[in-house]
This record gives structure tokens, C-alpha cells and sequence, in this order.
């Protein structure tokens, strides 16, 4: 049992330089060391008792048997890994029948095996301090030179004897690069370091009082530094003295991290590849696999770690698929066959399975990297030419012997192959040397991929198929001369196609029997795996977006890619120390809801669902708009995602831009607007004044006219007298119309008394014994835009002659109010009401109104039901954006 490989050669040497008198046993108690100080109080060498039991230098009383030491120190052993502190026992050296006081002190590994124990002996009648010169003068020079960390503390202890603090008694020059902790020499840790972790005094605080050495990988977090520490006490127990051994693993832990994200970031994109990968250790046990591997089994991860690739195989196959691998890991090649997996529905399909092995520097394989492609329809075919040969072999087996037997199926073996397959023998010049190889047999594959019709007796060095290396013949003399099987790896080239094979030598009586094996696709999908990673980095530093990847177990920043801060290395890390709390602080007010939503959906997100958000972060008192975009990245074992990734845009200038546009449409839209109530207004002035001045004078004249035919004396006759009756009724209404009319399109009083006064004029022309209209005006402001007016009285005039034509009302009123710098007209009526979800296009009168009212930033709201009235209310800004400006 090799226990000097598992203990720290640093360990070792500190244990042998260190003053006090030590013997390190196996877990057999065989010797693997000594201290100086012991083997010069021994007068012996430490060549001459390594290895020794320690039955063969020590006895127990009269005892001559090896059981009673070994019994003895096991007991106190056993009490020691119980957590009892062991009473000295007392052993006799049995060359010199020096008696020892020895206490022993066993160090385990996590799973509580023994490593190896330590003796530490003090001569009968002698103090454990005293030492010799020479050794106390060898502990210092390497105490001095070693490369770790060392140090000698003093504990404290309250009257509990619960360990307080400790001070630094000495410490070597590689304490300070290890720690950056200056002139600690003299001081305690609570002096240097007041925040210490308790869990350092406490673990050291051990160690003083058992005796029993610790191991231990932790950080001391005030110093952000991870250490590797060895803890053993040193001199006279009731001192409290501990002597530490340490190393800072900080730049390991980081590159341990590191290499983390970056296998994280490896398998994402693997899982691009069609082919099933896996990576499995050195038993065979598989610790990941791609993601069409889940796809294709079906299997769940748990059922697929581990062993559970076996379990997929078909039946007839996980005996040799077993076989197969494991003799390829005794002897770390590459594996390459052929076996079928279930698929998801139940069925199987056959696969080409290929897998290289990581080897160590012993040749040993470590690790292993696999892939699977499907071949089951080329296995089918293959199946029935095999079905087919052996038919044809059947009926060729009745008719001939035994050897023509043998002879067909070996041919029918090289044949079917899909392997390249040729024998050399070798050629030798008169030394014995060998020159070159001579071909003694091929299968079709390899003349079909040589392009030759045959190659039996031609020279390999001549005749090889494709371009070959130099090393491939040498490596071939190698196994004929050695006699070891080789393989490896070659570029052929076949016409004009370039092949990547893995090619299988063995020695074959004075020659080599030499299988190709056609590794392209695997080659191929490595190069892939190569360009996809150095891709994605290269979109990482090209892209201007933020590419983030958020850890929803830590809710913090994991990721940003550095290129996008443009060489603002602050708001990098300032983005790196991001925390959900800060992120949402950050945001507008009205968009943090939607941003906690928007991060909380990741947590139950499936694999292929995207979600996106355009937010603002308030930005040195500025706000920047953010549009993100982002699906989960990684889940944990069970299936929850653990880190989802983003693409975060600025299009703060898109929004911009988008504002300004809608201005300037809205701009266009009330020039529009105030264009077309101007010329609606000149045209209603100018039929008016045509009314007036034109049809109206006309009917007026006729009337006078009329009215002289009334004034003559004749008697008139009693039909005529009617009609003109009639004729000067109709001329009264006609003339009365017109004046109306011309009243309603150009409102003097509107102009005149202002838009109170004309609310009331358009009650008093609409009013009659059927219908009372009432208007009320309440709070208006002075000088209210003039075209603002005209915009009012025309809605209310409009929604009014809605009323007197459709509603069928007996009172309607219209009222009109200032509240907050809005004006709200309402307009009511008792009618006969209508459902709106009735209303074709909302009605061309309704429709008008809304349109206008939309141009001026204002609402309109109807609210209506039959036999319940109909109420209408329309909001406007007391400054709709400036019509005079407009």
C-alpha cells in the first residue's frame, strides 16, 4: 500500500526537520519516515528503519511478540479516532532498551480512512522540549527556505478552555506572499485581522488541546484568500504551540471556477451537434452527455448518469459493448463499435460509436470523450447484403471442403467491412533491416478508396493508398519489430477527398495486419465544436449589445460580455456587481413591475421560450431606454432553470426618434385640422351671406309683391284668394328657413358675445313645445382660443341636432365646464337611448366628432342603452398642444 503517494512531500520534509522527536507509520504501522531529532536520539539512519513494522523496534515489557505492540498502539489509535485524548503508553526500543513515552495521532482522508499516524515519542525520565543543537539548527534553515507558508501561533484560552485568539510566534519569509499580511511576527490574528472568522481560532484551538493534526481548504474572507493548510501541534502540550503548513490556492480556485463557466459554455454549444456526445470516466461511469442524447432516449438525467447508458442498449448488445470498453480502457485506445440504443418510443437504432481517451502521463486513460452517429439505415442494408451472403455461403459450404470454407469466410468477413483492411509483409535487405512492406492481401474497400485494381505484391512505400506519413511505415517496422499492437491517427487523401482515419496495426507473422477505421465525422464535429466556440467569442467582442447572463439562484450578474462597455472598465464591474435589488432600483418607477415580471418568468420558463421587454433604467439623471430579450441558459439537475441569458439593446435614440415622428404627425394632423374648420367656417360664412343677401332678398321681394296683389280693390275671387293664402304661407316658411339656415352656419352671436352665449342661442333655436333643451357654461376661462371655440360650439351643435333628429327626447341639456384645465362638454337626453355595439361606424355625426377630438389630445365616451337615454362626454385640454401655433 502506496501511502507515501498521498501524503505532501512538503509535509514530509516538515515532519522530518521539525525538532520534536516523530515516527510516521502506514495504516499497516510500517515506518515512512522519521523526524532528524528521533533518529539522531536513536543513533539511527532513516534508510534503515523505512519500511520496518514498528513490532521490529519496539517491544512491550517482556512481551516477544509483534500482536502485543501492534494491539497496544491500535487500541490507542482507535481512542484517538474516537475523539478521546489517549494516555501516553510506554513501548522499550528494543536495541538499545530505551524506554519511549509515545502518543500517537492518526490523520484519515474525508471518508475517515487512516492516511498514516503520527508517534511522538519523549524518552522515559526526559522533557519533550529538550532537543539537540544541530537539529533545532536544520528545523530553521528549512523553516526559512521552503517555498509554502509557515508559521508557529501561541492559542489563547478563556477559563472555559475555549480558544480566544492567537499570536504569531514565529513566522518564515514565504508567510507574507502568501498571506500580504505585513510584520505579523509577535502579534495575535484579532490584531491584525479584527474580523476573523472564529471557525480558524476555534479549528487551531483543537489542535492545541488533542494533538491531532488537521487538513484543511478554506478562505479567510477578511483577506479574500483561499488557503491550503496543514494544522499539528509542536512541544510541550500545556504550551498551546501549533505549527502551520500553508499554501494560498486562491489563482486555483479562480481557474477552477473559470474552467467551470467554461465547460458551461462548452456543452451549450455541443448541443448544437447532431451526433449524441458524452464524456465518461475511466470505469465507464458517464458524468454528461449532450442534449440529443435526452432527446433521442427520452431519458430523464437522472436515468442516464452514471450507468444508465447500459440499461439503454439493446440486450443483445451490452455484453460486448461492455467487453468492448472495457478492454479498450485497459489498454487506453480509442474505441470504435457498433451497437443500438433505444429511442424514446421504445425502438432502437443501430449506432456507430467512437470514443478517445485523455491519458495521463503514464499512458493511463483518465477520461473519455464519446460520440454516437446514427447508422441505422446503412446497418440495415448491410444486414440484408449479409443476409444475402450468407445464403450464397450456405449453398457454396454444401459444395466444397472445409479449407474453401474457411477461405470464403474470411473473404466474406474483409469484404462486408466497412473498415479498410490489408496485410504487409515486411521486406528486409540483406542485414535483416527492414526497408519497406509488400502487400499480401487488401479488401475491396481499400482498392475502391485507392483507385486500384489490385495491390497484392506491390511495395507499400510505392503503392500506399492516399498520402501517408513518413512516421505511419516507421511506426509500422516498430510493431513488427517490438511486437506491440499501434495506433493512432492519419490524414489520407483519396483522389480528391481528404479522410481522417484511425488506423489499427498488429504484428502478423513477419508482417502487419493494418485496419483503417474512418474517423471523419468525428473529426469534423470537433472542428465544428472549435469554430462554434471562437464564434460565439467572436460575436461576444463584436457585438455593441450587452450579452448578460443572470443567475436566478444568486439573483446576480454571473456574466457581461467587456466588449460593449467600449473600454469602461467602472461600468463593467459596476454591471458585474449587479443584485436583482439594484437592477429594479435602477429602472423607472412605472417599469419595475413589468422587469420583476419579466425575470421572474425565467424561473418557470421552458427550454425554447423567448421573452423580451423594452424598459428605462434612470442613468446619472437621465433615462435610457433598453430593449432585452432573453430564454434560459442552464438548468440544475432536477430540470430548474439556475441562469437564463439576454441580449440588452439601447434604443434610447429609436425612441426618440419615434416620439419626434408621432410630434410631427400629430403637428400635421391639427394644421390639417385648423386648415379644414377654417375653410368649413368661410364656406358656412359664405353661404350664409348668399343665403342672405341672394334667396333670402328674392323671397323677400316676392313676398312685398305678393302682398301689393292683397292691397288692390277688386273683388277678389275666393280660389285665388286661397292660393295666395297658401303662396304667402309657404313664402313666410321659406323666408324663415333661410334665415335659419344662415343663422346656423355663420353664428353672429358667436363672434359678437362669445361661445356662453352661443350655447344658449343653440337652446333657444332648438327648444320647442316637444323639446327643452338646457344649456349650462360654468368656469370658463378669458380669451379662449378663438378656434377652440369654434371646435366647441360645432360638437355641441352637432350633438344637439343629434338629439332633436334621432333621440325622440322631451328634455335634453348641454353643459359645458373647466375642471383642472380640461373643458368637459356633456351632452344628455331622456330619448329613446340605442345599443352601441349596434351602431354602424359609430354614426357619421359621432364618428366627426371623434376624429376631432382624438386631433386635440382629447376623449370621447357614449354611454347609452334603449328605453335608457343617451349620455355623451367629450374631454378636451385647455391647451390642446397650441392650435394658434399650429
Amino acid at each position: 500500500m502506496n501511502i507515501t503517494a498521498k501524503l505532501p512531500v512538503a509535509t514530509l520534509k516538515a515532519l522530518e526537520k521539525v525538532p520534536d522527536l516523530y515516527l510516521v507509520l502506514s495504516p499497516d504501522l510500517e515506518v515512512l519516515t522519521a523526524s532528524d531529532a528521533l533518529l539522531t536520539a536513536m543513533s539511527a539512519s532513516r534508510k534503515s528503519m523505512a519500511g520496518k513494522s514498528v513490532a521490529d523496534i519496539f517491544t512491550v515489557g517482556n512481551a516477544t511478540t509483534a500482536s502485543a505492540v501492534e494491539a497496544l498502539l491500535n487500541e490507542a489509535v482507535q481512542k484517538a479516532l474516537g475523539h478521546e485524548v489517549p494516555q501516553h503508553i510506554s513501548l522499550l526500543q528494543s536495541r538499545t532498551a530505551q524506554l519511549w513515552r509515545v502518543q500517537p495521532s492518526p490523520v484519515t482522508d474525508e471518508a475517515g480512512a487512516i492516511l498514516y499516524t503520527i508517534l511522538k515519542l519523549t524518552p522515559a525520565g526526559r522533557r519533550e522540549h529538550e532537543t539537540q543543537p544541530n537539529t533545532v539548527d536544520k528545523y530553521h534553515t528549512l523553516f526559512n527556505s521552503i517555498n509554502q507558508g509557515f508559521c508557529i501561533l501561541e492559542l489563547y484560552f478563556d477559563e472555559h478552555q475555549k480558544p480566544v485568539d492567537y499570536r504569531y510566534l514565529e513566522v518564515n519569509p514565504a508567510f507574507k506572499q502568501h498571506t500580504s499580511i505585513k510584520n505579523a511576527q509577535g502579534k495575535t490574528i484579532r490584531e491584525l485581522l479584527p474580523g476573523i472568522e472564529p471557525f480558524w481560532i476555534e479549528q487551531y484551538g483543537q489542535v492545541a488541546l488533542t494533538g491531532q493534526p488537521i487538513r484543511l481548504v478554506e478562505e479567510v474572507h477578511d483577506l479574500g484568500i483561499w488557503f491550503d493548510v496543514y494544522a499539528f501541534r509542536i512541544g510541550n502540550p500545556d504550551a498551546h504551540h501549533v505549527a502551520v503548513l500553508f499554501s494560498n490556492i486562491t489563482e486555483k480556485r479562480k481557474a477552477e471556477e473559470a474552467l467551470r463557466e467554461s465547460e458551461d459554455r462548452f456543452r451549450t454549444v455541443v448541443n448544437l451537434v447532431p451526433d449524441m456526445l458524452w464524456i465518461n470516466n475511466a470505469d465507464g461511469a458517464i458524468s454528461w452527455y449532450s442534449q440529443r442524447w435526452y432527446e433521442y432516449t427520452g431519458l430523464s438525467e437522472q436515468d442516464s448518469i452514471g450507468y444508465g447508458w447500459l440499461k439503454s442498449l439493446h440486450p443483445d448488445d451490452q455484453k460486448h459493448a461492455w467487453h468492448n470498453f472495457t478492454k479498450a480502457a485497459e489498454e487506453a485506445r480509442p474505441l470504435r463499435q457498433e451497437y443500438r440504443i433505444r429511442d424514446a418510443a421504445g425502438g432502437y437504432r443501430w449506432f456507430l460509436v467512437q470514443a478517445l481517451p485523455i491519458k495521463d502521463k503514464e499512458g493511463r486513460a483518465l477520461q473519455w470523450f464519446g460520440a454516437a452517429t446514427d447508422i441505422h439505415e446503412h446497418k440495415l442494408a448491410e444486414e440484408v447484403i449479409a443476409n444475402h451472403n450468407a445464403l450464397l455461403e450456405q449453398e457454396v459450404s454444401e459444395r466444397t471442403e472445409a479449407m474453401q470454407e474457411s477461405k470464403e469466410l474470411l473473404a466474406s468477413v474483409l469484404e462486408n467491412t466497412s473498415s479498410n483492411i490489408m496485410v504487409l509483409k515486411a521486406i528486409r535487405d540483406s542485414n535483416g533491416e527492414i526497408m519497406d512492406f509488400e502487400y499480401v492481401l487488401t479488401n475491396s474497400n481499400l482498392l475502391r478508396a485507392a483507385t486500384r485494381d489490385s495491390l497484392v505484391g506491390r511495395k507499400f512505400g510505392e503503392e500506399a493508398p492516399g498520402v501517408l506519413p513518413a512516421a505511419l511505415q516507421a511506426n509500422f517496422k516498430e510493431v513488427v519489430e517490438l511486437g506491440h499492437d499501434w495506433t493512432g491517427e492519419a490524414q489520407v487523401r483519396f483522389e480528391h477527398r481528404e479522410v481522417w482515419s484511425q488506423v489499427y496495426a498488429r504484428k502478423f507473422d513477419d508482417g502487419v495486419l493494418v485496419t483503417y477505421f474512418d474517423i471523419t465525422q468525428l473529426k469534423e464535429a470537433e472542428r465544428e465544436l472549435r469554430d462554434n466556440t471562437m464564434f460565439i467569442e467572436q460575436i461576444m467582442d463584436a457585438t455593441p449589445d450587452f450579452i448578460m447572463v443572470f443567475n436566478l439562484q444568486t439573483n446576480k450578474v454571473d456574466f457581461v460580455n467587456r466588449s460593449a462597455y467600449l473600454g469602461n472598465e467602472f461600468r463593467f464591474h459596476e454591471t458585474l456587481s449587479l443584485d436583482y435589488a439594484k437592477i429594479l432600483e435602477r429602472a423607472h418607477p412605472q417599469d419595475r413591475k413589468p422587469l420583476h415580471r419579466f425575470i421572474e418568468r425565467f424561473r418557470t420558463a421552458a427550454d425554447g421560450q423567448v421573452y423580451s421587454l423594452e424598459y428605462r433604467v434612470l442613468q446619472e439623471g437621465k433615462t435610457v431606454w433598453y430593449r432585452t430579450r432573453g430564454k434560459v441558459f442552464k438548468r440544475d439537475a432536477a430540470g430548474t432553470p439556475t441562469h437564463y441569458i439576454s441580449v440588452v439593446q439601447d434604443i434610447s435614440a429609436l425612441k426618440q426618434l419615434e416620439a419626434e415622428n408621432t410630434r410631427m404627425r400629430l403637428d400635421q394632423q391639427k394644421a390639417l385640422l385648423l386648415a379644414i374648420l377654417q375653410a368649413q367656417e368661410e364656406e358656412r360664412r359664405r353661404i350664409s351671406e348668399a343665403l342672405h343677401n341672394g334667396v333670402g332678398q328674392q323671397l323677400y321681394a316676392a313676398k312685398i309683391h305678393l302682398d301689393l296683389l292683397h292691397g288692390q280693390g277688386t273683388a277678389p275671387d275666393p280660389k285665388a284668394v286661397a292660393a295666395l293664402a297658401q303662396v304667402d304661407h309657404i313664402l313666410k316658411q321659406a323666408i324663415n328657413q333661410t334665415r335659419s339656415l344662415s343663422h346656423e352656419l355663420t353664428p353672429a352671436v358667436l363672434g359678437q358675445f362669445g361661445l356662453e352665449a352661443a350655447f344658449h342661442d343653440i337652446a333657444n333655436s332648438l327648444s320647442s313645445k316637444t323639446l327643452k333643451l338646457q344649456c349650462v357654461v360654468a368656469n370658463l376661462p378669458k380669451n379662449l382660443d378663438k378656434n377652440l371655440q369654434i371646435v366647441l360650439y360645432r360638437i355641441a351643435q352637432e350633438l344637439a341636432n343629434n338629439v332633436l333628429k334621432h333621440a325622440r327626447a322631451t328634455a335634453a341639456s348641454l353643459l359645458l365646464r373647466n375642471e383642472d384645465d380640461t373643458l368637459i362638454l356633456t351632452a344628455e337626453d331622456n330619448g329613446v337611448g340605442f345599443d352601441p355595439a349596434k351602431l354602424p361606424a359609430k354614426g357619421i355625426g359621432l364618428s366627426s366628432i371623434q376624429d376631432r377630438v382624438k386631433l386635440l389630445n382629447g376623449s370621447c365616451s357614449l354611454s347609452s342603452s334603449p328605453g335608457q337615454g343617451t349620455s355623451v362626454e367629450v374631454r378636451l385640454p385647455l391647451h390642446p398642444l397650441s392650435l394658434q401655433k399650429v
